[in-house]
């Protein structure tokens, strides 16, 4: 019967020590995912000049420009289907005056040249 008391003693002692690596585990990994989320860029609410990913390099929304733009100059924009590579146009536009407004979903790119800033609505 000693021997299984001592068995025993022997076995809580292990678990103990293995529930103490496991919380230390878990503390470490608790750190690492603080650290990954404050090293990813978080998506933004403005957009400006380029190519952008909804989802990944911004949010998906409802975008205006924040100022509003003249006939003076050639203005683009343009959704596109993610991964096309840009071939694949869902709409684009050329405005020519005012403060357009677009609607973009995970799944899509934006591109913007020359309209300036958009701001999430």
């Amino acid at each position: 019967m000693q021997r299984q008391s001592g068995d025993l003693a022997d076995q809580e002692t292990e678990l103990e020590a293995r529930e103490g690596e496991l919380d230390a585990r878990e503390r470490a990994l608790d750190e690492r995912e603080t650290a990954i989320d404050a090293a990813e860029p978080a998506p933004v609410h403005v957009i400006n000049e380029g190519v952008w990913s909804v989802g990944l390099d911004i949010e998906p929304g409802t975008y205006r420009l924040a100022e509003e733009i003249g006939p003076d100059r050639f203005y683009y924009w343009a959704i596109y289907e993610t991964g096309t590579n840009q071939q694949e146009i869902v709409t684009n536009g050329i405005p020519t005056g005012g403060r357009p407004q677009v609607t973009l979903a995970e799944g899509q790119d934006f591109e913007t040249s020359d309209c300036g800033s958009w701001e999430q609505m």
